[in-house]
């Protein structure tokens, strides 16, 4: 795996994603890109350039209320992470992958509802 992030904001700091995809794209080495403050702002085409994984968030570049976070896999990256077997403390993406199947969601909320109260208001039912 190779994570990296997209821009590096403390110094306006771009990472030439492109040129690594093009490295790891025929590979088993997934690459996993942090888009939280780059995502719609920055050219980032995931498909074209052979990128298996996006993490963002709804705070930053996107400009939504905060509390919403978004992973985008390549058929690479979800069939790497069907295959996981080490325990998961934080986030399992396996258990999410099933319960979006029944429209329900396998994470708990951690905020309050007065911290999500905006996102609700703002995206469409």
């Amino acid at each position: 795996m190779l994570p990296l992030q997209r821009l590096v904001t403390i110094g306006t700091r771009q990472h030439d994603v492109k040129s690594l995809a093009a490295i790891t794209k025929n590979t088993d080495t997934l690459l996993v890109v942090d888009a939280i403050t780059s995502l719609g702002v920055h050219p980032l085409e995931m498909d074209e350039w052979g990128i298996d994984c996006v993490l963002t968030g709804s705070q930053k570049a996107l400009m939504l209320p905060p509390g919403l976070g978004i992973i985008a896999l390549s058929a690479k990256a979800h069939e790497a992470s069907s295959n996981v077997s080490t325990p998961r403390f934080y986030f399992n993406l396996q258990a999410a992958q099933k319960n979006l199947k029944k429209k329900t969601t396998a994470v708990s909320q951690h905020k309050s509802p007065w911290e999500t109260l905006p996102l609700q208001r703002t995206l469409p039912r």
